[in-house]
């Protein structure tokens, strides 16, 4: 292997070099000062040149010792400046330390290679394992579960029964003013005889039950042909309201069902059964009859606000629209996951299942359902899901509780004004400031 001198100025010799240099010269200076061996011979006294001798002999040894400890002491500093600092420094040692640093620089940048590789698989493996977690999180948290999908399928529709309700209670209440207003075309127009006429006669051809009036019904009253769906459908409020979950009632459509007519012969029973008979034109020219028909609109006023609940409960339990009859299995099999047989829960659910039935299942009976607390292991995700449709079911329900309140005081208002009114007629004729 070639060797090659550092690169750089040789090392200068230093101060102890050039004292040692100028003692030397000193020295060499005196030497030449000293009396030389020939002058010695002509000294006339033997012991004088005796003494000379010694005296020069001892000068010289003096100067030889000066000399060559000055030339020993230059010899190591040449030899420490020239081969230690020169030669061997530049030539050899300086090489070695600088090929030395050269390979240990290479074996540094070979192992900062490994380090580099080490963290760059570090990364990988830490970016590969945090889109794994990121990738098992979104497919748990965004995948709902089969409960979710439960209360989107059965809120299906809800918006579109909930008015189509409206509509039906809204139809009641116009055909109680009618009868009670002797519009035309409708049961009251011909007054109160007519209307009771037509009425028992409904009563003899579906609503009579042979059992009633210790079964006297049956040889006077009732017509054998009576079917037992029909039989005391006018009077049992129980059986035609409170008990089922939807009525196949579409005051809606133009087609008459045996429903429509129970419901509206309950109507008639329990609001304005007595109608007022149909008032004369020629009463309309006396105060009197003015006074009478003014009074008799009053009375159909607080007959449509008495009215007005029972029809609201008719209304949300009415048949739900065409597009709610695709859902109905749905409900059906949440009634038989609940253990309901399933005559049963399609009787209960009908063929076009109603808002209250979807409020029912929606607001009660999904939550009697084990399966629907064992879902709530699946995820944190699926609980908010289901926490935030519980929160916003409970908003529809207060507002129908609130509109259910809203009604409340509207008929608590009405028997408050007729019981103020019987006071103020009271105190009116005791006072005698009115002559009847």
């Amino acid at each position: 292997m070639e060797i090659r001198p550092m690169r750089g100025r040789l090392l200068k010799p230093g101060k102890t070099t050039r004292l040692l240099i100028l003692m030397l010269a000193f020295v060499i200076g005196l030497g030449v000062m000293n009396p030389r061996p020939a002058h010695a011979l002509i000294c006339p006294d033997a012991c004088n040149c005796e003494w000379s001798h010694h005296g020069i002999l001892q000068a010289n040894m003096i100067a030889q010792h000066a000399l060559t400890t000055a030339w020993i002491a230059l010899q190591f500093s040449l030899h420490r400046t020239i081969f230690w600092g020169t030669w061997m420094w530049n030539y050899n040692i300086g090489n070695a330390l600088m090929q030395w640093t050269n390979e240990l620089s290479s074996a540094a940048m070979l192992q900062m290679f490994s380090v580099g590789a080490f963290f760059d698989a570090k990364h990988q493996l830490e970016t590969q394992a945090l889109l794994q977690t990121k990738m098992v999180d979104a497919h748990r948290n965004y995948q709902p579960d089969l409960g979710m999908c439960t209360f989107g399928t059965v809120a299906r529709s809800l918006g579109e029964n909930s008015r189509r309700g409206e509509l039906a209670a809204y139809a009641l209440v116009e055909n109680q003013i009618d009868r009670l207003t002797n519009a035309r075309n409708s049961s009251g127009l011909s007054g109160p005889s007519i209307d009771r006429t037509a009425r028992f006669a409904q009563v003899r051809r579906r609503f009579c039950d042979e059992r009633d009036g210790s079964r006297q019904m049956a040889s006077f009253v009732c017509n054998p042909a009576t079917g037992a769906p029909g039989r005391n459908a006018d009077i049992d409020y129980g059986r035609m309201v409170v008990d089922p979950l939807t009525i196949n009632v579409d005051l809606t459509d133009a087609t008459r069902t045996p429903e429509e007519e129970d419901f509206l012969a309950l109507a008639n029973n329990l609001y304005a059964h007595n109608l007022p008979s149909p008032f004369p034109n020629h009463l309309l020219n006396s105060v009197k009859g003015r006074t009478y028909l003014l009074n008799m609109r009053s009375i159909a006023a607080k007959h449509s606000v008495a009215g007005y609940s029972f029809a609201s409960i008719v209304g949300m339990k009415t048949a739900g629209s065409a597009a709610a009859a695709g859902n109905a299995q749905y409900l059906r099999n949440v009634f038989e996951t609940l253990g309901v047989p399933t005559t049963e829960a399609t009787q209960m659910v009908g063929p076009r299942p109603s808002y209250y039935a979807q409020m029912e299942l929606l607001t009660k009976k999904i939550y009697q359902q084990p399966q629907f607390y064992t879902d709530l292991y699946t995820s944190p995700a699926n609980v908010e899901r289901k926490s935030a449709t519980i929160r916003a079911l409970r908003m529809v329900q207060d507002m129908d509780k609130f509109n259910s309140v809203l009604r409340a005081e509207q008929n608590l208002s009405v028997l408050v004004e007729m019981f103020v009114d019987d006071i103020q007629k009271d105190h009116i004729n005791v006072s005698g400031a009115v002559k009847e």
